[in-house]
């Protein structure tokens, strides 16, 4: 446990100044914790508690986060992917929750090495938040995410030449000597033994963000940008009407209902599933659910 008093990190000096002046950190119920300038005020009952790991992971991490067990549960461990965004469609949010789920088994299949310093971590933040990055910005990445790929590692320590700044089509598809993260989730997809409906569906999950990772295919965010500019009434003078944004969440509502757009999902094809859009989930999964539906009533009327 970790007697939490008062954390002052990476706050400016007139901050701690005003805190620290209203001896903040002598009241022995309150803990002050600040944490990137934003000042936070927790009071608590106890100086041993649970609460403030949470919410310091809560307020620090933002791709990822490690979860430690909560007390007096049974939970383990567990590292959470914090990232995505809702999508306007249930094949893209189905798409992104595969993704991780997979490459999660990925990881812990072929034994991948992401690490890089957390200070390079906070720069691809800062870049990921631009305008367009996925097309226009790299990232800091590691260029052997496979054990044994380099030599040069110690495998515990991350040394600058152990990363490089690649661009996402490269992180996502690869090029050159780096395999890339989605070749090396079909790998493990080939690996294991699932039907022929699930495995199309996967390919079209991936391929999605594949061809968003080229640019080949439009983010949301980017659609929603380019629908603004080019509508009618649009100025070219960053004013957002009610006409334009109505027409927006119109647009919005008809493709979260069905209606295609090729340029946020392109064109989907399976050999046995009809319409991925309408029918995001394998219909092995599906299978199974029923089946334990079934199971569940069978024992509930026995």
């Amino acid at each position: 446990m970790i007697n939490w008093h008062v954390i002052l990190h990476i706050c400016s000096s007139e901050i701690q100044y005003l805190y620290l002046k209203r001896n903040f950190y002598r009241i022995p119920t309150q803990r002050l914790i600040i944490l990137r300038q934003y000042p936070l005020l927790y009071v608590l009952t106890t100086i041993y508690t649970y609460l403030p790991t949470q919410n310091i992971q809560s307020t620090n991490w933002m791709t990822m986060r490690f979860k430690p067990p909560p007390p007096d549960s049974p939970i383990g461990w567990r590292v959470e992917f914090r990232p995505l965004e809702l999508q306007l469609t249930d094949f893209e949010n189905a798409a992104f929750v595969v993704f991780v789920v997979i490459l999660t088994r990925t990881i812990l299949s072929f034994g991948l090495d992401f690490r890089i310093p957390i200070s390079k971590l906070d720069e691809n933040m800062k870049r990921a938040v631009k305008r367009d990055a996925v097309n226009t910005e790299k990232f800091h990445f590691r260029k052997s995410i496979i054990p044994g790929d380099d030599d040069e590692t110690d495998g515990v320590t991350s040394m600058p030449n152990d990363y490089d700044e690649m661009d996402l089509d490269t992180i996502m598809n690869g090029k050159g000597a780096f395999p890339g993260v989605i070749p090396l989730m079909k790998m493990y997809v080939n690996s294991l033994e699932v039907d022929v409906d699930t495995r199309c569906t996967i390919q079209q999950y991936l391929k999605l963000i594949q061809k968003r990772a080229s640019g080949e295919l439009l983010t949301t965010a980017s659609w929603m940008r380019k629908f603004i500019t080019s509508h009618p009434d649009y100025k070219q003078d960053s004013v957002v009407s009610e006409r334009i944004t109505y027409d927006l969440l119109v647009a919005c509502d008809r493709i979260g209902n069905g209606e295609t757009c090729a340029e946020l999902t392109g064109t989907l094809s399976s050999r046995t599933t009809r319409d991925l859009l309408s029918c995001p989930i394998p219909q092995a999964v599906k299978r199974k659910s029923e089946s334990e539906e079934s199971s569940t009533k069978h024992s509930k009327q026995n």
